[in-house]
């Protein structure tokens, strides 16, 4: 008796390369595609333009709150005075 196994040949397929410009490009096809068609759920596309809308919002600091230089600066001074008070303290307290 023989045994025959059917053989798989698996190959990695990488994704393909572009500059941002031929992505956003593709991204705003897509979605012109999707508005000629009437189309409300595009679904890939709109993986595509939440993803860059987080990678966008997320070099520019995401949700974090924009201080003023000079405000944080002396917010800075303020927290390295309470640290050295704080060990200036717990000095005393060693004696």
């Amino acid at each position: 008796m023989t045994l025959e196994v059917p053989v798989t040949r698996v190959e990695k397929v990488e994704p393909a390369r572009g500059n941002d410009e031929q992505r956003q490009d593709l991204a705003a096809s897509a979605l012109r595609l999707a508005h000629a068609a009437n189309y409300v759920n595009a679904g890939t596309v709109e993986f595509l333009v939440d993803d860059a809308r987080k990678r966008n919002s997320a070099k520019r600091g995401g949700s974090l709150i924009q201080v003023p230089l000079d405000e944080a600066t002396s917010l800075a001074q303020e927290q390295a005075a309470n640290v050295a008070a704080l060990d200036d303290a717990l000095k005393t307290l060693e004696t």
